[in-house]
């Protein structure tokens, strides 16, 4: 099953049952059945996708890296619904969750911010400042918090006081490999992979040059109360 040239990011769409890959040097999602790997649709997108979410109704926002935009796919018919710029200060958006029960977007941007946006609106609720080089972003609705981590070492939660209010609550320092990371389901709890870095590895091909990982260094951080 081919899911592009360089596909980025995956997720299941509870809405359609369907599974969708993101291409980002195509600008196209892919969307397939996951039980029999057969292709359902291609859709062509208005620039690079890069993290998607989905409200769980029909709806899946995915950033566009190269154009600092969401767009939106309607995964009934699935057609592009729209596209709008995120704004906020927000440069080069890189992860994004979702609290679908007030349709807000929470949009990770490798210029330093987060930004959250009213997902039926489009419009811009608040910027607020996290680490450089955000990787992944997730909110856990338990605790109306939403965690940030970036490529700088650091971890930044924020509160979600209302729908329209957010506040920065802590930056937390972690280490500049615990970029990515995951929510606890059963409570708010942060779980970071990470690994000391070595030397600046060689460009290779298509790959861009990356700090090599020391050997047995792989261990998980855990951020809770």
């Amino acid at each position: 099953m081919a899911l592009g040239v360089s596909p980025d990011a995956i997720i299941y769409d509870p809405a359609s049952h369907k599974g969708v890959g993101f291409d980002g040097d195509g600008n196209m999602a892919v969307a397939f059945d996951p039980r029999t790997g057969t292709i359902s649709a291609r859709v062509k997108l208005p620039g690079s996708p890069e993290a998607p979410a989905s409200d769980g109704k029909g709806r899946l926002y995915v950033n566009l890296s190269n154009t600092s935009e969401i767009a939106v796919i309607d995964t009934r018919i699935w057609a592009v619904e729209g596209h709008w710029p995120i704004g906020g200060g927000c440069d080069d958006p890189t992860p994004l969750a979702i609290d679908p029960v007030h349709e807000r977007l929470f949009v990770g941007c490798r210029s330093g911010v987060l930004v959250v946006l009213d997902a039926t609106k489009h419009a811009l609720i608040t910027s607020l400042p996290i680490g450089k080089g955000a990787d992944s972003v997730a909110y856990d609705a338990s605790s109306n918090l939403i965690f940030v981590s970036c490529n700088d070492g650091t971890l930044t939660i924020i509160k979600a006081g209302s729908p329209s209010r957010y506040d920065v609550v802590q930056n937390l320092l972690t280490t500049p490999a615990a970029r990515t990371l995951a929510v606890d389901p059963q409570g708010p709890r942060v779980f970071l992979p990470a690994a000391d870095l070595g030397p600046l590895l060689p460009k290779s091909g298509d790959a861009p040059a990356r700090p090599a990982i020391i050997p047995s260094t792989f261990r998980i951080l855990t951020v809770g109360h």
